[in-house]
C-alpha cells in the first residue's frame, strides 16, 4: 500500500495568505519491505543518562547515551529501539518533554555537527523533526502540564526561552545556567546551582525566591522537585522541603544519616519524593522513598548484600561478571509522574527499573538467555540498548556458531549460537589489560585465535586517547579456544597498548612471524610463534618509542601483512601540548620483514603541510585510521582518514594505485573509519564513517550513497559472515554491534521479529504557503491537527483521486499532518504554515 502526494505548480486565485506560487513535495510511503537490522550483544555496558517515562503512556521510555544513540522502548523497559541518529542525537542534559494533552508529541534537545537544536516528534517519539536551532547548549527542557501549550527552555550562559506553538521560542528572562525546571501549584520553578526562582504566570517573568539557609557556594542546589503544594531543593548533603515557596524550609533528611553516599537526584509526584545517592559513601549507593510527601524516607535498592542489605535487584551481566560497583550509582533518573511506582535509573553500565515502588528492581538493559539462576558465566540476549564501542568481530569457520566480539570497556563477549545469546568472555586478560580488545585475527593453520588488548580506551579514531602524555597498559594474548579464555604474552614486549596484530602465512607455522602495533612505541615482531618479541622500528619515525611533548609521533595504530609477505603500518595522530596535530600521520612499507621501513605517503596531493605547525614540510595525513591492501596488487592501498583541527581537512577515502607514489582522495567527508571490500559482490565496498553510519560503493568506489535507515553515526568496522553471503555484521564506536540481511546490494528483513509496516512522511519545502495536493494509491484518511489537538482539517480520499487543499484559514504555525490508510498505523509529521 503506498500513498503519493505529490505537489505541483497551482496558480493561486486570491487569499491574503497566498503570496505565490510554489514547486512542493509531499511524499507519504508505507513500505512493507524495509532495510531492517537487529542488534547483537549482551546489552548494556556503557554510560546511560536522562531517561524519561511518559505520563500518558508508562510502557513509553526514552534513555540516551554519551555515545551517539537514543533509545525508545514501547513496553516498559522490555525491549528498545535505537532512533536514527539523522532523526535525533543524543543528549546527557535534557531527557525528552511531554505534551500536557497529545500523548504522541513530544521535544527534546539534540546536538548534531556543533550546533543546538530542538527537536520535535508528533508520533510518540518514532520519528523527529528540527524546529529550533539554540545559540547555545540547552540544558534543561520543560513542557507545562495544562493547555495551552507552553514549552521552556534553559540555554547555557543566556537565560530561558519560551515557546507557545513549540516551534518558535523567544528569550523570556536572561539567566545563567539554569539546569532544572519543575512545577506544581503554585507555579513553574528553575534553578541554577545557587538560584532559586519561580513563575506565576507559566514562565513569562521569573523572580527569586528565598533559599534554604544551607545552600551556599560549596554545597550547592543539585536537583529540585515540585509536586501539589510542595517545592524539594537537594544539595549533596540535605534535601529540604517548602510548602509556601520558599518562605519556610523545613529539613527533611541528611545524606550523613544514611552513610550511602552523597545526594544525587530528587522527584516527587503525589505524595511520592524519591532520592538516589552517589558513589562517595561508606555503603553502597542507594534509592530513597517516601510515600507521605517527604515525612518520612526509606531504603528501597539494594544491588548486593553488603552491610546487611538484601538484595532487591534481579541482576543483569553487569553486577554479576563484574559487580554491583562497575555500573555504581545512577548518573540517570526519572519516575513516572502519572504512576510514581514506577522508576527508571541509569548508570555507568545498567538501566534498572521498578515498577513497584522499588521492593523489586529489574535489569532492564539485556535479558537473561540462560538456564538455572542469573549467575556469572551466563547466557544473556540483546534487547537493543546496546551503547558499547567494538572494534572487531571474529567468526569461527571451524567451531559452528562461535563468536567473539572485542569491545571498549567489557574487553570482549562470545556467542556459541551465532549471535542470539552472549556469554562475557575476558579469562585469563591480565585487569589493566582488560578495558579493550582492539583486534582479533586467526591463524587457521594453527587453530590460535590472537589478540590486541589495551588498558586505554578509545585510541583509534578518538580524540581522549591521543595526547603525546597518555598512556596505558596492554599486551598481546592468545586464544586455543577461539576467544572463550586467553593466555597473555610477555616475552620481551613492553606493558604499553596494542591496538593491532597482524600474521604473516609466507611464515612457517611453526616459526610464525606475527607484528603487533603498540601504541606509543612502535611495530613489535615475533619470529617464534609469539613466545619472544623485538622491536622492529627502524625508518618508521618513532624513536625508542619514548613520547615525549614535541614528538616523536609514537602513535602506531593498525599493522598488516600482504600476502606477498610485504609489511604496512599506520601512525595516527599525536597530539602536542596546545592541541598541536602535525600532519606526521602516515602510512609505512617494509619488504624485509619489518628489519627496515618506507614511508609511502610523503606525496598526498589533498594534505599539504601548514607552515607553522609542519616545519618540516610534512605532505602526509593528519589522523589516518585505518588501511586496506588488495590482495591481488600489493601496490594498490585505500586509506581511510579523518578530519582534525589547524585547518587540516582531509577527512576521506583516499587511494593509491602505485605503491603510494601518488594519492588520491576518493571520497571526501568529515571521517572515514574502516572499509571492507566484498568478498561476495564484484566492485561492491562498505565504508564506515564517523558522520555518515555506513556508505557503499557498488562501482569500485567511483561513487557512495549511504544507507539511510542505519541509526548509528560511527562505524569501526564491517564484517560479512563468511557463511551467508546475505549477511554483514557492523560494529560502532559506542552503539554496539548490528546484523543486517544483504540481498545483491540491497537490504532486505529476514527478521520477523522486525518485519512491522513501515511509514516515512518527507515534506518539502517546510515551511510552505501554497496548497497541498494529495494523489492516493488506497483510500486515506487525512487530517491536520493544531499543536494543542484541534482539529483543522479532516477529509477522505478516494484511491487514485486527487485532493487540493488550501490552508487560506490557518494562522501561521506548527501543525501535524496525520495519514492513515485502511486499518494501518496511524502516521503524524510536522508540518509548518508560513
Amino acid at each position: 500500500m503506498k500513498i503519493n502526494m505529490n505537489i505541483a505548480k497551482i496558480p493561486i486565485i486570491g487569499g491574503d495568505n497566498m503570496k505565490k506560487s510554489l514547486a512542493i513535495n509531499f511524499i507519504l510511503f508505507i513500505s512493507l519491505f524495509c532495510i531492517e537490522w537487529q542488534p547483537a550483544g549482551p546489552g548494556g555496558g556503557g554510560a546511560m543518562f536522562v531517561p524519561a517515562v511518559s505520563p500518558h503512556n508508562p510502557n513509553l521510555m526514552f534513555i540516551s547515551c554519551d555515545m551517539g544513540g537514543v533509545y525508545r522502548s514501547t513496553d516498559g523497559g522490555t525491549s528498545w529501539h535505537m532512533i536514527n541518529f539523522r532523526q535525533l542525537k543524543n543528549s546527557i542534559a535534557c531527557p525528552p518533554v511531554f505534551h500536557p494533552v497529545d500523548s504522541l508529541t513530544m521535544w527534546d534537545d539534540c546536538y548534531r555537527n556543533w550546533r543546538y537544536y530542538i527537536n520535535i516528534s508528533t508520533d510518540g517519539g518514532e520519528t523527529w523533526d528540527s524546529v529550533w536551532r539554540s545559540p547555545r547548549k540547552i540544558l534543561a527542557l520543560h513542557c507545562l502540564r495544562d493547555t495551552p501549550l507552553c514549552v521552556l527552555a534553559s540555554v547555557q550562559d543566556s537565560g530561558i526561552y519560551r515557546s507557545v506553538d513549540g516551534v518558535s521560542f523567544a528569550l523570556t528572562y536572561r539567566v545563567k545556567n539554569v539546569f532544572k525546571f519543575d512545577e506544581n501549584d503554585s507555579g513553574v520553578f528553575a534553578c541554577s546551582e545557587t538560584l532559586l526562582l519561580r513563575s506565576t504566570d507559566r514562565g513569562v517573568s521569573f523572580s527569586n525566591i528565598p533559599l534554604p539557609a544551607g545552600i551556599t557556594a560549596s554545597n550547592e542546589i543539585v536537583d529540585i522537585a515540585a509536586s501539589g503544594e510542595k517545592l524539594f531543593v537537594l544539595s549533596p548533603s540535605t534535601l529540604w522541603c517548602s510548602s509556601d515557596c520558599g518562605i519556610s524550609w523545613r529539613t527533611c533528611i541528611n545524606s550523613s544519616s544514611y552513610e550511602r553516599g552523597n545526594f544525587q537526584f530528587v522527584r516527587a509526584a503525589g505524595n511520592f519524593v524519591w532520592v538516589t545517592t552517589d558513589n562517595s559513601g561508606r555503603k553502597q549507593p542507594t534509592a530513597l522513598l517516601s510515600t507521605d510527601g517527604g515525612i518520612t524516607f526509606s531504603e528501597v535498592f539494594f544491588c548486593n548484600s553488603s552491610w546487611g542489605d538484601v538484595p532487591n535487584l534481579a541482576h543483569g551481566w553487569i553486577s554479576l561478571d563484574y559487580s554491583c560497583g562497575w555500573g555504581g550509582a545512577a548518573i540517570g533518573f526519572t519516575i513516572c509522574r502519572t504512576n510514581p511506582k514506577i522508576a527508571l535509573w541509569t548508570d555507568m553500565g545498567r538501566a534498572l527499573a521498578t515498577f513497584s515502588a522499588g521492593t523489586s528492581w529489574a535489569a532492564v538493559y539485556t535479558e537473561f538467555a540462560d538456564t538455572g539462576s542469573r549467575r556469572d558465566g551466563a547466557k544473556w540476549r540483546s534487547v537493543g540498548l546496546e551503547v558499547t564501542t567494538s572494534w572487531d568481530l571474529y567468526i569461527s569457520k571451524t567451531r559452528p556458531g562461535r563468536m567473539r566480539i572485542a569491545y571498549t570497556d567489557i574487553s570482549g563477549a562470545i556467542s556459541d549460537d551465532g549471535g542470539a545469546t552472549w556469554q562475557i568472555a575476558f579469562e585469563g586478560i591480565p585487569t589493566t589489560w582488560r578495558n579493550t580488545n582492539y583486534d582479533l585475527e586467526y591463524d587457521s593453520t594453527t587453530g590460535i585465535l590472537w589478540g590486541a588488548f589495551s588498558g586505554l580506551h578509545d585510541i583509534k579514531g578518538g580524540w581522549s586517547a591521543n595526547f603525546w602524555n597518555r598512556s596505558g597498559h596492554g599486551g598481546v594474548a592468545y586464544s586455543t579456544d577461539q576467544g572463550k579464555s586467553w593466555i597473555a604474552l610477555h616475552g620481551g614486549l613492553p606493558d604499553k597498548p596494542v591496538t593491532s596484530i597482524a600474521i604473516d602465512y609466507t611464515s612457517p607455522p611453526t616459526a610464525r612471524r606475527i607484528y603487533a602495533a603498540v601504541w606509543s612505541d612502535g611495530i613489535w615482531r615475533s619470529t617464534d610463534g609469539g613466545r619472544t618479541w623485538e622491536r622492529c622500528s627502524r625508518g618508521l619515525d618513532c624513536g625508542s618509542g619514548t613520547s615525549t611533548a614535541h614528538g616523536p609521533n609514537t602513535h602506531m595504530v593498525e599493522v598488516k601483512v600482504h600476502p606477498t609477505g610485504t609489511v604496512f603500518a599506520l601512525k595516527t595522530k599525536y597530539i602536542r601540548p596546545d592541541y598541536i596535530i602535525k600532519n606526521d600521520g602516515g602510512l609505512w612499507k617494509s619488504t624485509d620483514g619489518g628489519d627496515n621501513w618506507e614511508c609511502i605517503s610523503t606525496n598526498v596531493a589533498d594534505c599539504p603541510p601548514v607552515s607553522w605547525i609542519d616545519s618540516a614540510g610534512e605532505h602526509s595525513w593528519a589522523d589516518p585510521i585505518s588501511f586496506v591492501l588488495d590482495p591481488l596488487n600489493v601496490d594498490h592501498i585505500w586509506v581511510c582518514a579523518q578530519n582534525c583541527n589547524n585547518g587540516k581537512v582531509q577527512g576521506g577515502l583516499y587511494e593509491t594505485t602505485d605503491g603510494g607514489r601518488n594519492w588520491t582522495r576518493i571520497l571526501r567527508i568529515y571521517g572515514a573509519l574502516t572499509l571492507t571490500k566484498s568478498t561476495y559482490y564484484p566492485n561492491t565496498f562498505y565504508l564506515g564513517t564517523a558522520r555518515n553510519g555506513i556508505m557503499v560503493s557498488t562501482d569500485g568506489g567511483v561513487t557512495w550513497s549511504e544507507i539511510t535507515n542505519f541509526p548509528f553515526e560511527t562505524v569501526t568496522k564491517i564484517t560479512e559472515d563468511p557463511f551467508d553471503s546475505n549477511v554483514i555484521w557492523i560494529n560502532t564506536f559506542g552503539g554496539g554491534v548490528w546484523k543486517g540481511y544483504i540481498h545483491g546490494t540491497g537490504i532486505i528483513n529476514k527478521n520477523e521479529k522486525y518485519n512491522n509496516m513501515k511509514c516515512t512522511i518527507s515534506i518539502y519545502p517546510n515551511p510552505f504557503n501554497n496548497a497541498i495536493s494529495i494523489l492516493a494509491d488506497y483510500d486515506a484518511t487525512i487530517r491536520i491537527i493544531t499543536i494543542n489537538g484541534r482539529i483543522v482539517y479532516s477529509g477522505k480520499i478516494a484511491k487514485k483521486s486527487r485532493f487540493i487543499w488550501y490552508p487560506r484559514e490557518l494562522n501561521s504555525g506548527i501543525y501535524i499532518l496525520e495519514a492513515s490508510a485502511g486499518n494501518s498505523k496511524i502516521y503524524r509529521k510536522v508540518l509548518y504554515i508560513k
